[in-house]
């Protein structure tokens, strides 16, 4: 490699030339590669010395590839050790970089780094070894790095963390693999060599933590949490994404080891493939030094009946998110109606998100949601409002497609069901009625009651439909209801609460509306439009953006995405 090159020759070379050789190596290593340094500074001295004894002030190092496109990865082409034993051990604290730990000496050269206090290991480009292919043993030369306390792996294998002694570490950023069966040839190959017993099975499952006394923040992803695992007691930030690991598809998925972390404040759980029972995840309410609770769900029921746990904790800060795929049948229960009762309990709250994302399986990543595509909430928009009315201390609040019951029923489903009649004649009173009577000709365009029979009804009759059209639709959903509708009275309601929030300074609020036919006539959306920008003039949100943006589905019918937005100037 020619900066390695580079940093030989400057073992012959001239004081200042020695100095700035790493420098001069990095820059040559940008070809390919990015690199960035901070507080270079030149030599004090002109005199000859070893390049051991070099004064160059480097503080921080970055080698990475250029991504190709901005959804890439970083990566980098590893270090060798002639280039790592030239950088300046008494001043580098931060290093972004490769490593081949398949060659012990390269790490040996790193650990020279004695005051190196963040280390943040790229993948390798060009298909290099990697480190879950090394035996057990190989990180036990990083304990000499005492002085560190933030460490990023791309990619570990759950029992190679066992000798791993760094007793000041305080971050850990990392994805785990776990090593189910026996050792490949060339692992058993190295463990003897080195003298050692190749683990058992069940060590190489368990990820063994409990030593790094001081760590107190820890992101792990790549695998589902296990009964085994031992997590240090230190710990107030955890967060954990709970992905399919298929060498493990025998072993239980579990919450248990969170149980024993009474100094967490911060939890954050993603559950893309797989969940712990529901009971289990209940246990997670003892945990009551938490104050702020992330939880994303991919799998139906997964949040459900999490509300016993989350709603006896001092909360400030709860985030439900459900992310459906683009095979599911039906809608997501993200808040029935006793959440949502729990919910309004919760007076500490200063941060609330409640949402639902798509997850788009040809991509495997999260796309932006379609409006028939939301996470139920047992409410309708007068219960939602109702309920956020008691969060005095919210600060930021963020609802994005909620899929919210109607107040507003359909003619033809009063007869059947008399408990509609009951809530069409308490509540969901059309906007017209409440308003002063409009000139004769917006009448003639735009008044009209809820007793329609026509065509606005014969369009979205579920026969006329494929079976297959609209499937997983949260409008299918709605329209198999008694009260099939959103009354634009609900719609103000839950904007007036929102903007009556004494401390509110961030919103984001995207929601999809169907409003009764009468309310859909021409004029009525500009009116609601109107009625919407004059209950912002009392939001303390002087950043606030409102609007309604008409859909059209399959049916033929439209409904509305109603938008509200904004941040405290």
């Amino acid at each position: 490699m020619a900066a390695a090159g580079e940093a030989l020759k400057a073992a012959a070379a001239p004081p200042a030339a020695a100095a700035a050789a790493p420098a001069a190596a990095t820059a040559e290593m940008a070809g390919p590669h990015t690199a960035r340094t901070a507080t270079a500074a030149a030599p004090h001295s002109a005199g000859a010395a070893p390049p051991s004894s070099c004064k160059l002030q480097l503080q921080l190092l970055g080698c990475s590839w250029r991504a190709k496109y901005p959804e890439e990865h970083p990566s980098a082409l590893p270090l060798p050790s002639c280039f790592l034993q030239h950088l300046p051990a008494a001043t580098l604290t931060q290093l972004v970089c490769a490593m081949d730990f398949s060659a012990p000496h390269h790490l040996a050269a790193l650990c020279s780094l004695t005051a190196l206090r963040s280390w943040e290991v790229l993948p390798q480009q060009r298909g290099g070894p990697v480190l879950t292919h090394c035996s057990s043993t190989v990180l036990r030369p990083m304990s000499a790095l005492q002085q560190l306390t933030a460490l990023k792996f791309d990619r570990v294998r759950s029992g190679q963390f066992v000798h791993l002694q760094l007793l000041q570490l305080q971050r850990l950023v990392v994805d785990i693999k776990r090593a189910a069966g026996l050792y490949s040839a060339r692992q058993r190959q190295q463990q003897q060599q080195l003298g050692e017993p190749v683990q058992a099975a069940a060590e190489q499952l368990q990820l063994q933590l409990a030593h790094l006394m001081s760590l107190s923040y820890l992101e792990c992803s790549g695998t589902e949490m296990l009964p085994s695992d031992e997590l240090p007691a230190s710990l107030r930030a955890l967060k954990w994404s709970c992905n399919r690991d298929h060498s493990i598809e025998e072993v239980a998925v579990s919450v248990q080891p969170l149980l024993q972390l009474s100094r967490l404040q911060q939890l954050d759980l993603s559950f893309p493939t797989s969940q712990p029972a529901v009971e289990e995840q209940q246990q997670l309410g003892s945990l009551r030094q938490l104050t702020a609770v992330s939880i994303a769900a991919h799998l139906r029921g997964t949040i459900t009946g999490l509300e016993q746990a989350w709603a006896v904790l001092p909360l400030t800060r709860l985030e439900l998110v459900t992310h459906t795929r683009s095979v599911d049948d039906e809608p997501y229960m993200l808040l029935p109606a006793a959440a949502l009762h729990a919910l309004s309990g919760l007076t500490r709250l200063e941060a609330l998100t409640l949402g639902h994302d798509l997850f788009d399986d040809r991509t495997a990543d999260f796309a932006e949601p379609f409006y028939g595509d939301c996470g139920l909430v047992e409410a309708t928009f007068a219960q939602l409002a109702a309920a956020l009315q008691p969060l005095t201390a919210l600060q930021h609040l963020e609802l994005h497609y909620l899929g919210l019951r109607g107040d507003v029923p359909s003619e033809q489903h009063v007869a059947a069901h008399p408990a509609a009649a009951d809530q069409a004649a308490t509540g969901g009173v059309p906007l017209q009625q409440q308003q002063q009577q409009q000139p004769e000709e917006e009448d003639a365009a735009g008044s009209t009651d809820s007793s329609y029979t026509s065509d606005e009804s014969d369009s979205s009759d579920e026969s006329d439909l494929p079976p297959e059209e609209g499937r997983g639709m949260f409008w299918e959903w709605l329209q198999s209801q008694p009260a099939r509708y959103h009354s634009a009275a609900g719609v103000l309601a839950l904007s007036a609460a929102v903007c009556s929030l004494p401390c509110l300074q961030g919103l984001q609020l995207q929601l999809p509306v169907s409003l009764q036919p009468g309310e859909q006539q021409p004029g009525q959306p500009a009116e609601l439009m109107q009625r919407l920008k004059q209950q912002r003039q009392h939001c303390r949100l002087r950043k606030m953006e409102c609007s309604l943006a008409a859909c059209k589905l399959s049916r033929g019918c439209e409904h509305l995405l109603i938008v509200l937005g904004g941040m405290h100037a």
